[in-house]
């Protein structure tokens, strides 16, 4: 927590370190000077001494008011810098992993989640520690003025011992009781976002579900603050019994220091310095245990910081290799197979394949065929459980994943909806070519996305987006076109459509298709780029070179369209039944 402020933001953290030092010397110094004070004006001292213990005194108290003041404000600048750092940090570890593996890891998504909801506890750190030094600082002053002016003062200590624990378990039972309701907080938290949200919006409409959700909503609220009561309650009776027995003990002190007082045997000035002394030690120890307790707390959110982070440096994949500027012959599946992480099914099984470069594959089979898998393993998200991928003679791991990527593009089924300018929502598809409007113009011809910025009140100038100042919202079929023309704005080694078009109907799909496949044959003269597309319609990809059919994570025929109608296997089959159904 330490390394992490002063990597944020250096000169505020030491400033930060010298206020709250001052601070903490502040409360016993005041006590201190408050008791010279009392014993000079009872010996009958000089008026000039008088006055210079009277403006040391009120100094002290006016420096300590203000430099609490300033530390505060300083230390709070120190701790924005840390959250924002913790958040580039934390992003910066999710989003550099190679593959999206911990994207669908619950272990890793449940580490995140508590990550988001907790990190501030570590941007706090800095404050915490400072806060407990100067507490640490404050005890010690205390008891050493203590015992100076009595030594038996000093097992005034013990009977704050109670408190100590009285506060560390009440502070326990508030943070076990938000912990376990957590779950309660995201089901009122999710209720909401049904509500305010633009998405659910018609549906909450048209089931007549306000009033159900609103419902659920007031009764997670009410289980929170219920419970959240009910442990304050508990906690405050812990803490309410510790001070009682530490009141008696503060009245015995007192007596017995002002029974010396009247016999002679202390000063005016120690029992006012003890006074003030004693009153303050319940205070920082009840402080000093809140912070025992909260270090507990945030050590957990330390250890998934450092979870995530170490994940990020156990994640670097093998290859350091640059991926070629062309594809001379092609990328070959060698017996490759595929499990996801933490189950036992086997996705893909011994697939032995041959993409050639300058074609056209196309890749179907049922739903859970292992069509979308084939694609992640092609764009390198995973790795394959066994068997090679061969890029021309080079194995893809030997690869390094940049390099490959940078000589990739794609189109998904499930396509981000970027709320961007047009031109940057097509542009971003090569980002170091996102200002160039030729090659942008050209992606949004290439995808068939014209129609689409053409209705734009601005065209490519438009803001994507209702939510945003002047935003236009698109139908699900344009974002579609527009996720197809960001595809479209490099010339790729790979080009990956997989169903980019589910949204569309089966005549524009066939339209961007063969238009997909005039390009793919263009772009062969100069990178030897293959085309794989994903699709359900068998009259989109009776157009490709290479059909590949899938079944059960098994490649079972392989060929042309004509090719595999004459054999009469599971293409034929498909085939017959789709075409049926457009009789």
């Amino acid at each position: 927590m330490f390394r992490a402020s002063f990597k944020a933001d250096f000169a505020n953290t030491v400033l930060s370190v010298v206020l709250f030092t001052l601070a903490a010397l502040s409360a016993p110094l005041f006590a201190v000077l408050l008791g010279a004070l009392a014993n000079s004006a009872s010996k009958d001292a000089s008026d000039a001494k008088l006055i210079t213990y009277a403006l040391l005194l009120g100094a002290t108290a006016g420096v300590g008011i203000v430099v609490r003041e300033i530390a505060w404000k300083v230390v709070q600048i120190a701790q924005e810098r840390t959250a924002h750092l913790l958040d580039v940090e934390i992003l910066g570890a999710v989003m550099s992993v190679p593959g999206i593996e911990h994207h669908e890891r619950p272990e890793y998504l449940d580490n995140l989640s508590h990550l988001r909801s907790e990190h501030w506890m570590i941007s706090q750190g800095i404050s915490m520690i400072l806060s407990s030094v100067t507490i640490a600082m404050q005890i010690i002053a205390t008891v050493v003025v203590l015992a100076a002016i009595h030594p038996l003062l000093v097992l005034l200590m013990l009977f704050s011992a109670p408190e100590i624990w009285a506060n560390s378990k009440a502070e326990k039972i508030r943070m076990t009781g938000m912990m376990e309701l957590r779950e309660e907080w995201r089901r009122s938290d999710n209720a909401l976002d049904l509500i305010v949200g633009a998405g659910p919006a018609k549906e909450v409409r048209v089931f007549g579900l306000a009033d159900e959700i609103l419902a659920r909503h007031a009764e997670s609220s009410r289980k929170s603050y219920d419970r959240e009561f009910g442990d304050r309650l508990r906690g405050v009776k812990w803490i309410l019994g510790s001070r009682l027995l530490f009141a008696v003990a503060y009245i015995g002190a007192l007596v017995f220091i002002t029974n010396e007082t009247i016999h002679g045997r202390e000063s005016i000035g120690m029992l006012l310095a003890t006074m003030a002394l004693t009153g303050s030690i319940v205070g920082q120890l009840g402080q000093a245990a809140r912070y025992v307790t909260w270090y507990s707390y945030a050590s957990t959110a330390v250890k998934r910081y450092l979870w995530v982070i170490d994940y990020r440096a156990e994640s670097d994949v093998d290859g350091v290799g640059r991926a070629p500027e062309r594809l001379e012959k092609g990328i070959r599946l060698d017996h490759v197979a595929f499990t996801y992480p933490g189950t036992d099914h086997q996705v893909l099984e011994d697939v032995d394949v041959f993409l050639p470069a300058g074609r056209t594959i196309a890749v179907i089979g049922d739903n859970g065929a292992g069509k979308s898998t084939l694609i992640k393993l092609l764009t390198r998200m995973y790795e394959p459980t066994s068997g090679t991928i061969v890029v021309d003679d080079t194995p893809l791991q030997e690869i390094d994943p940049t390099s490959w990527r940078d000589g990739l593009s794609a189109a998904f089924q499930d396509h981000a909806k970027l709320e961007l300018i047009a031109s940057e929502s097509v542009g971003v598809g090569d980002l170091p070519k996102v200002t160039d409007v030729d090659l942008v113009d050209r992606a949004v011809r290439r995808g068939g996305a014209v129609d689409v910025v053409e209705r734009l009140p601005q065209r490519l100038e438009t803001q994507l987006g209702a939510q945003w100042e002047g935003g236009v919202d698109l139908s699900g079929g344009q974002w579609q076109k527009v996720a197809l023309a960001r595809g479209m704005m490099r010339d790729p080694l790979l080009l990956v459509l997989d169903e980019p078009t589910s949204a569309l109907d089966a005549e524009t799909e066939h339209a961007l298709f063969e238009r997909f496949a005039e390009a793919a044959r263009t772009r062969t003269k100069d990178a030897g780029t293959i085309t794989v597309l994903v699709s359900h319609r068998f009259s989109t990809v009776r157009m490709a070179d290479l059909i590949i059919v899938l079944s059960e994570g098994k490649v079972v025929e392989t060929g042309s369209h004509h090719e595999l109608m004459t054999k009469q296997g599971l293409y034929a089959e498909l085939y017959d039944l789709q075409a049926r159904a457009y009789r």
